[in-house]
């Protein structure tokens, strides 16, 4: 398997390291957003924000985990103001946007659509569409 490529270099290993935002390869096709939970003399050990398992690597291993921008909780609707646009970061953002129901993201003048596999009735109400129909696009974000 090739190993991901990580979007940042990790020198940012001292003291004050728990909690920081990172990218790590768990084994997957792709880096995982994580949180660094210990740093020890020997060790790194960071919290899965995916599924909460934790996983440790040793010092030696850096070319596994890089350092992540955090994204606001309900992650961010116009993808064009994130200031780190790789693939990670692109598609981490996006799952945040699904996590809270949404399905509708921009990077710009493109909308990215994910479909959630179930109707949302209110979502495409004459109302809901009224709503948009004259808005600028740059201004009509979907809710």
């Amino acid at each position: 398997m090739i190993s991901p490529k990580l979007p940042t270099p990790t020198y940012f290993l001292f003291e004050k390291s728990n909690g920081k935002s990172v990218w790590f390869d768990s084994g997957a096709a792709f880096p995982i957003a994580g949180e660094v939970v210990e740093v020890t003399r020997n060790r790194i050990s960071i919290k899965s924000l995916v599924n909460g398992k934790t996983f440790v690597f040793g010092i030696d291993e850096t070319n596994r985990f890089g350092i992540r921008i955090p994204l606001p909780p309900e992650g961010v609707n116009d993808m064009i103001t994130m200031s780190d646009l790789s693939e990670a970061s692109i598609l981490w953002n996006i799952k945040v946007r699904y996590d809270h129901r949404q399905f509708y993201t921009y990077i710009g003048s493109i909308l990215v659509a994910v479909n959630p596999y179930y109707m949302y009735h209110d979502m495409y109400s004459i109302d809901y569409v009224r709503k948009y129909e004259n808005a600028l696009v740059l201004h009509a974000y979907p809710a």
